[in-house]
């Protein structure tokens, strides 16, 4: 019988997946929604939703790998979701009022 484990030498992404739907999370619940989650009703909201979503999250895939390649571990979670959010969220921006 053998066992699997998820190797600690690896990128996992179901980390930064989790981190990029929390945080896209509260910015729609304290910017769609108006500090609530009335926004979920509305099929448009899930649109820009999922835009958010996937430039910060490759904002932050791509800040993780950056940081993995010179320190692999926690850490590197920290700065790439911390440095990712703001980097996908700020091309949003600039993408968004061109």
């Amino acid at each position: 019988m053998s066992t699997v484990s998820l190797s600690t030498n690896k990128m996992k992404t179901w980390v930064l997946l989790l981190a990029t739907f929390l945080i896209t999370n509260f910015l729609f619940f304290i910017d769609e929604g108006y500090f609530d989650f009335t926004w979920i009703s509305l099929w448009g909201n899930w649109v820009m939703f999922v835009i958010y979503f996937l430039f910060i999250f490759t904002g932050q895939w791509l800040m993780t790998r950056l940081s993995w390649r010179f320190e692999p571990g926690p850490l590197s979670y920290i700065f790439g979701i911390t440095l990712g959010s703001v980097l996908g969220g700020g091309l949003l921006i600039v993408l968004l009022s061109a």
